[in-house]
């Protein structure tokens, strides 16, 4: 059910599990499963405050089995440090991967582990400016938090995801030269990744540079080609240059793969 994103029915089954077997983990951890994933379908349609309830709740649900006192699977530990990194709380995060690369006997998976949490120390995540950049605009007070980044970058100028922050907060505000700059030496320093890429393009168009966005989004499609956010901005881009049948393509695309985006929906809609 939840493969053919028919959330409610599993997470109904999946409380139903959990039930019958309190004790058990399969019912409690695949529920935030499915809370995570159905917190990222709806986040694609534009229903932000939807989708970090979700997250709210997985993360609920985590912490519940976490604070059991009997011992857990390594892979637990594994799946809570990554979705905890994924929300941007670091701290319970690292906490969790350190558990896992303690407890299991997989070199391959704890090798990948070993690597994030390089990555998280390279990049100075668990900074309190930078927590407190990303908290201020996810709230939507980008001013705050564009004020917060960029202290953040005064004293770690080569971390590529402080830069990232600061062009999200920028183009939030509209004022898309700047974020365009601030995303490209996030590039530069190593952020070459298809959400990175998409934002940039987002930037470019605003600014009407649209060969530089057909540019950048043809790098995002092919790091991520079912991204519909990206292959929405490709819709965007053909309408910019008044050719709206290529446009059409595209928006279908994305109805094909999500068919409630109501974004796509809305522009095919305007094109008939």
């Amino acid at each position: 059910q939840a493969n053919n994103d028919n959330f409610e029915v599993a997470e109904e089954i999946f409380r139903g599990i959990a039930g019958l077997n309190p004790a058990g983990l399969d019912g409690p951890v695949n529920l935030a499963l499915v809370k995570e994933r159905r917190a990222d379908s709806v986040r694609v349609l534009g229903r932000e405050e939807e989708a970090d309830q979700l997250l709210e709740e997985a993360a609920e649900i985590y912490r519940q089995i976490l604070s059991r006192e009997t011992d857990l699977p390594p892979d637990l530990h594994l799946n809570a440090g990554l979705f905890f990194l994924k929300i941007q709380n670091f701290e319970v995060g690292t906490s969790e991967l350190e558990q896992f690369i303690q407890g299991s006997d997989d070199p391959e998976k704890v090798q990948k582990a070993r690597q994030i949490l390089q990555e998280i120390d390279s990049q100075h995540t668990q900074d309190r400016l930078f927590k407190e950049a990303f908290d201020f605009i996810r709230m939507g007070r980008e001013e705050k938090g564009i004020a917060s980044i960029q202290a953040f970058l005064e004293k770690n100028p080569d971390t590529w995801n402080g830069w990232f922050l600061l062009g999200w907060g920028l183009r939030r505000l509209q004022r898309f030269d700047q974020g365009a700059a601030a995303f490209q030496k996030a590039l530069e320093l190593g952020g070459d990744n298809a959400d990175t890429l998409n934002e940039l393009a987002i930037c470019e168009l605003e600014t009407g540079n649209l060969d530089g966005a057909y540019v950048t989004l043809d790098r995002a499609l092919r790091k991520d080609p079912d991204n519909i956010r990206i292959i929405s901005n490709f819709g965007v881009l053909y309408l910019k240059k008044n050719l709206p049948e290529e446009a059409r393509r595209f928006f279908e695309t994305v109805l094909a793969i999500e068919p409630e985006d109501q974004i796509a929906r809305q522009f095919l809609e305007s094109l008939n």
